[in-house]
């Protein structure tokens, strides 16, 4: 099924494509190039770091599980759980205003990943460093 609405929104496997989106596909999507987002920093405002990632992050948790709403009930998907990353990340999280199934915009997500990797590196390198410290003792207290 495809249609175009009134509103110009196109739907792939639906007859009535959410008016949030332009483009709603229901069913499985094969792209053999490139999604890209635009990102510059010519069109953002009120630029802010995220902070305390690797602590939030602790309330969300990764899921192997299989769809109610598929054909195929049988197939495994792995992914979060809308409402868990809506707890701490609530603008990555979008709602669908007619049947209420909550998404995750998982692109969006990658830059909670980057910032708690970013975290466990700096802590690595800290243990790394005490480490070094108490390796020199212990063989400064062996030579005595």
């Amino acid at each position: 099924n495809l249609i175009i609405d009134e509103s110009g929104n196109m739907g792939f496997g639906t007859l009535t494509p959410s008016d949030e989106f332009k483009l709603d596909i229901c069913g499985n999507v094969h792209l053999s190039g490139t999604i890209v987002s635009d990102s510059d920093r010519n069109i953002k405002d009120n630029i802010q770091r995220l902070s305390n990632s690797i602590d939030a992050i602790d309330v969300l948790h990764g899921y192997s599980y299989t769809r109610k709403d598929t054909e195929d009930k049988t197939q495994k998907h792995v992914g979060v759980i809308a409402q868990e990353v809506e707890e701490v990340y609530p603008e990555l999280v979008f709602e669908n205003k007619d049947t209420h199934i909550k998404s995750v915009n998982y692109n969006g997500l990658c830059a909670v990943l980057i910032e708690c990797v970013k975290d466990l590196k700096k802590e690595n390198q800290d243990m790394c460093s005490k480490i070094e410290g108490l390796e020199q003792k212990i063989n400064e207290l062996a030579k005595k």
